[in-house]
């Protein structure tokens, strides 16, 4: 790779990819600090299991002056470039942290460390994260679901087609406002809220009850 295709600009915060302007999460990291980076936490949404290769991480930045903001990063081993695939989980992380420190910098070029394949001149398909978001969302629809069926029937419930559906549909409405989860984020709130709904309607249980 010439020195053409990769150069540094703005002081390390973004590079010259094959003539592209991507950041980098050293960059955003030195720049986050000289801004006043209070915090910086991540979080495991989504853990890989066998069969299931699959890692989610939300990162969560605070600043000096108090704001927050929030960055999902996924990887899987067919994402993430071949010496790295047998530590995916450490590159969504490093993926979710880069997210986080671009909005917070609102710095909108994407960072190297999200590119999905870097073998094809540093090229990188939206399709493919598109497609790999997708099936992130719906993994996670679909463990939502399993949870919510095993919750009804450790209360007693009979086994009803469709019933886990609909207290999913009442819930993301008492707490979205629309009938969709939209984002691995607020999959994960749902499955974190379990307990303060009614799983037989999806109604919220008043406090004190």
């Amino acid at each position: 790779m010439g020195r053409g295709d990769f150069g540094e600009t703005n002081d390390g915060l973004t590079v010259k990819l094959h003539g592209k302007e991507v950041s980098t999460y050293k960059g955003l990291l030195a720049a986050a600090h000289h801004k006043g980076l209070l915090s910086m936490v991540t979080e495991v949404v989504v853990a890989p299991t066998k069969g299931h290769e699959l890692a989610v991480i939300k990162a969560t930045v605070v600043l000096k002056d108090g704001r927050t903001f929030t960055g999902i990063g996924d990887a899987t081993p067919s994402n993430v470039k071949n010496m790295v695939a047998p530590h995916y989980l450490r590159m969504a992380e490093t993926r979710a942290k880069a997210r986080a420190l671009r909005d917070a910098l609102n710095v909108g070029a994407v960072s190297v460390e999200e590119l999905i394949d870097m073998g094809k001149g540093g090229e990188y398909s939206e399709e493919a994260q598109r497609q790999e978001s997708e099936a992130s969302l719906k993994a996670e629809k679909s463990r939502l679901l399993r949870t919510v069926t095993a919750k009804r029937r450790e209360l007693g419930h009979p086994p009803e087609k469709g019933a886990a559906g609909r207290v999913v549909v009442a819930i993301a409405l008492d707490r979205y406002e629309r009938d969709t989860l939209d984002s691995l984020e607020e999959v994960a709130d749902v499955a974190g809220a379990l307990d303060d709904y009614d799983l037989t309607t999806g109604e919220r249980i008043p406090e004190g009850i």
